[in-house]
């Protein structure tokens, strides 16, 4: 059986949500279908008792790239830009010694869209946007596709951020 578009998205080391019972995962492997079930990814849950499950495509809730994901979960990497003027869209920029860039790029920037709220773009800090960045998981893919690291992302940091919006949406 042939993979999804949607599982070759996903790479072992990403953070995404059960649908089903909502707790955090890190995808430990991906692979094939198992017959009539299509395409599973096996998630380790290791926040909720360390086990390995194994999870229908449909069943994965991508953690969406927010500004509240930026600063309580990407913090450490991620520095709010400083502007000096009244609309400029939000931005926050890896400074050179965190990733040195590629191709010469003096720092990497997510520039939120001006016209669409929530809708973040990858610049190479030349100013040129580059692709929409829409998940976390995306950015950990980009991230790795362009610098050939792993961008650090601490689960503890992303499970307290899922429960703080979760309490969020509950009120």
């Amino acid at each position: 059986m042939k993979k999804s578009n949607r599982v070759e998205e996903f790479r072992v080391g990403n953070y995404v949500v059960s649908a089903k019972s909502g707790s955090l995962g890190k995808v430990v492997s991906t692979c094939g279908g198992l017959g009539e079930n299509g395409v599973v990814i096996e998630i380790g849950d290791i926040l909720t008792g360390g086990y390995t499950s194994f999870v229908k495509d449909e069943d994965i809730r991508p953690i969406p790239l927010t500004e509240g994901l930026l600063e309580d979960v990407l913090s450490d990497v991620f520095q709010k830009a400083e502007c000096d003027y009244k609309y400029r869209p939000t931005e926050y920029e890896i400074p050179r010694e965190v990733f040195p860039g590629v191709f010469g790029t003096a720092n990497w920037s997510l520039i939120e869209d001006d016209e669409e709220r929530g809708k973040w773009w990858l610049s190479a800090g030349t100013g040129s946007l580059l692709t929409v960045v829409k998940s976390l998981h995306h950015i950990q893919n980009l991230f790795y596709d362009l610098e050939g690291e792993k961008l650090a992302v601490y689960e503890y940091q992303v499970n307290r951020y899922l429960k703080k919006q979760e309490s969020r949406e509950r009120e």
